[in-house]
């Protein structure tokens, strides 16, 4: 979506917890590729998250700017905090499971998806 701005809040749910505020450009917007999901998604900077604990929710709140001004903020939606490394491992099993598939396609999201994660065995991106 050409000449959009999203600007998300996201909250640590933890008593006197930062919230991180940030602006996002319209490449962060992805469209669904192939049967993978029905709706784009706006890819968040882990690094400007509020750290947590993995049992810690986040509550996540966004909204677009585009000629017509900012929308007002979206409904609140709380998730499950993910660790630094618990997301790694995470891309890293799913790297393994489409390199096991041998389909180009699935194998090529998954590169695409976990391209800027550092794995805990980079070997297997090298292998994909």
């Amino acid at each position: 979506v050409s000449g959009v701005e999203y600007s998300v809040s996201v909250t640590l749910n933890a008593p006197g917890a930062k919230v991180g505020n940030f602006n996002l450009p319209p490449g962060n917007l992805a469209q669904p590729q192939d049967g993978h999901g029905h709706f784009p998604e706006l890819s968040l900077p882990f690094e400007a998250m509020p750290a947590a604990a993995a049992d810690q929710t986040h509550t996540i709140q966004v909204r677009a700017s585009n000629a017509g001004g900012w929308s007002e903020w979206s409904a609140a939606f709380e998730t499950s905090t993910v660790a630094r490394q618990q997301g790694a491992e995470q891309a890293q099993a799913a790297l393994i499971c489409a390199i096991e598939t041998l389909r180009i396609e699935q194998l090529a999201s998954v590169l695409d998806q976990v391209r800027d994660i550092e794995l805990p065995a980079e070997h297997y991106r090298e292998e994909a």
